[in-house]
């Protein structure tokens, strides 16, 4: 499967490292948060990709994942599966594949988790403060327009 990665890059990521691991995932800017309240978890029990509000330990973007051949292989099929059975039943999950993403990562943890600034959105740069070095700057993209 192709990388999903939409950036500008402003540093760098040591690939043979991504490709060692077994599950590398980063977290959303907006879900470094001590509250799971605040994540964007797929909520209804109805949907394969739900998680209920008392588990979730991260909120995991899905602009970027990687790992093993086997692994990326593995999470891909379990995520397309799930979300072919929400489909089958008429159910779009919230944040569609990054829901599926968020509750395979519940389960089958990663091996790494990077921080915001290997894939950091342009339109919060005016929050910098937790930000100590870019590495990646997500390219902007209308997602009323993708969806539609």
């Amino acid at each position: 499967m192709a990388s999903k990665l939409q950036v500008v890059a402003v540093g760098e990521l040591d690939v043979q490292e991504v490709v060692a691991l077994s599950r590398i995932v980063y977290t959303q800017p907006k879900a470094l948060t001590p509250s799971r309240e605040a994540f964007t978890y797929e909520r209804r029990p109805k949907s394969q990709a739900y998680i209920p509000r008392d588990e979730g330990d991260f909120y995991y973007a899905g602009g970027f994942f990687g790992g093993s051949v086997v692994e990326v292989y593995r999470l891909t099929k379990a995520c397309h599966q799930a979300m072919m059975e929400d489909k089958a039943n008429g159910i779009e999950a919230v944040w569609h594949d990054e829901s599926y993403l968020n509750k395979y990562l519940l389960y089958h943890k990663p091996t790494k988790v990077l921080s915001p600034e290997y894939v950091w959105d342009q339109q919060l740069l005016g929050w910098p403060s937790i930000m100590k070095k870019l590495r990646y700057v997500a390219v902007p993209k209308n997602h009323q327009a993708i969806r539609n």
